[in-house]
C-alpha cells in the first residue's frame, strides 16, 4: 500500500528503505565515533607539532648564538695572531737594527778571523798545524 501511495512499482521498496535508514543510522554512529577519535588524534598531533616547532625555534636560537660566539672567537684569534706577528716583527727589526749598528762599529765576523786586530791586542796569530804523514 505504501508502495502504491508512493507510486513505486517495487513492493519491496519499504523493506529496502527501512534497511537503508537503519544502515544509515549505524553508519552515522560509526562515523561520529570516527570523527571523535580523529579529532582527539588531530589535537594530540597539533600539540606535539607545536611543541616540536617551539623546540626547533629554541635550537635555532642556540645555533645562532653559537655561530655568533664562534665568529667572535675567530675575530679574537685574528687579533691575537696580528698582535703576536706585530711583536715578532718589532723584535726582529730591533735585532736587525742592533746587528747593523754592531757591524758598523766593528768589523764583521769573529775576532779569530781578524788577523790585524789580534796582533794589535797582543794576541799571537793562531798557528797552522801540519799533519805529517809517515
Amino acid at each position: 500500500m505504501v508502495a502504491f501511495a508512493h507510486h513505486d512499482s517495487d513492493p519491496d521498496y519499504q523493506a529496502a528503505y527501512d534497511h537503508y535508514r537503519s544502515t544509515k543510522k549505524t553508519f552515522d554512529r560509526v562515523n561520529e565515533r570516527y570523527e571523535v577519535e580523529r579529532h582527539k588524534l588531530q589535537r594530540r598531533f597539533d600539540i606535539k607539532s607545536a611543541s616540536n616547532a617551539r623546540e626547533v625555534e629554541r635550537l635555532q636560537v642556540e645555533v645562532d648564538v653559537t655561530f655568533k660566539a664562534l665568529a667572535n672567537l675567530e675575530r679574537q684569534k685574528t687579533g691575537f695572531i696580528d698582535r703576536i706577528l706585530h711583536v715578532m716583527r718589532m723584535r726582529l727589526t730591533a735585532y736587525q737594527s742592533a746587528n747593523l749598528r754592531a757591524r758598523r762599529q766593528r768589523p764583521s765576523g769573529p775576532s779569530l778571523f781578524r788577523r790585524g786586530e789580534n796582533r794589535r791586542r797582543g794576541h799571537a796569530h793562531p798557528r797552522r798545524v801540519r799533519h805529517h804523514s809517515r
